[in-house]
């Protein structure tokens, strides 16, 4: 099974892409920088995949795979 999640934002810039699954990594002024590493550690304890593809000025896709269907 798999999730695909997309939007047609800013996009994320490439030295900040690298680091978004980072516990407390944030752009963010109010932001815990949790959200992204407890998903990652969800699917992974699952058996699942993440992936992340983004470019600036064109948006953002975030891919979770699990096993099963």
């Amino acid at each position: 099974m798999e999730i695909a999640i997309s939007d047609d934002g800013v996009g994320i810039a490439p030295d900040v892409l690298e680091r978004v699954f980072e516990p407390f990594f944030t752009t963010k002024r109010a932001g815990s920088g949790l959200g992204l590493p407890t998903v990652h550690r969800v699917v992974e304890n699952h058996g699942g995949s993440r992936s992340l593809s983004s470019r600036p000025g064109e948006g953002t896709t975030v891919r979770l795979e699990a096993p099963g269907g």
